[in-house]
């Protein structure tokens, strides 16, 4: 089964929430592609990285912390977001405590202020991609020490975008 949250294409959103540049040394340059999924990969590591969801399914499973359906319930209620690649679901592991796999309620307001402008596939390299309203850094980086400048800045892209 292959799942993803939003509907919307990665040609739809706004620069700062994703959309995919024409230049050719950008290394999310094609969205899907796997050398875009292997930069996204590399992006995560630091925060736990990105694992299929069947996987998270189990690790929560064991964890007491639901199922592959409650995982699929926290996906449509937009709870966590996911893109597909290859057939699978991923979903960047930042999303949930590390310790217990329970989602990371602390990152609610952020997902749900991005996730109406962008698919999974572009929220993921929203939160990869330096912004250079962030210093230079990337989201993900910044989600542990800085939340609310990244919140700032995601609300910031989001008033230059619907004026």
């Amino acid at each position: 089964m292959t799942m993803t949250m939003h509907s919307a294409s990665v040609a739809e959103c706004s620069p700062r929430f994703g959309q995919i540049p024409a230049a050719g040394h950008d290394s999310f340059a094609q969205p899907l592609s796997d050398g875009a999924f292997v930069a996204l990969r590399a992006a995560y590591r630091s925060t736990g990285g990105i694992a299929r969801g069947d996987e998270i399914a189990a690790w929560a499973n064991q964890k007491g912390q639901g199922d592959f359906l409650s995982l699929n319930r926290a996906i449509v209620a937009g709870e966590l977001f996911s893109f597909s690649w290859n057939n699978t679901f991923w979903l960047p592991m930042f999303q949930f405590d590390l310790h217990d796999l329970s989602v990371r309620r602390d990152l609610l307001p952020l997902i749900w202020e991005l996730q109406n402008d962008c698919d999974g596939w572009a929220l993921a390299t929203w939160f990869a991609r330096a912004h250079a309203d962030l210093g230079g850094q990337a989201p993900v980086e910044l989600l542990d020490t800085e939340l609310a400048a990244v919140l700032v800045a995601a609300r910031a892209g989001r008033q230059v975008e619907t004026g």
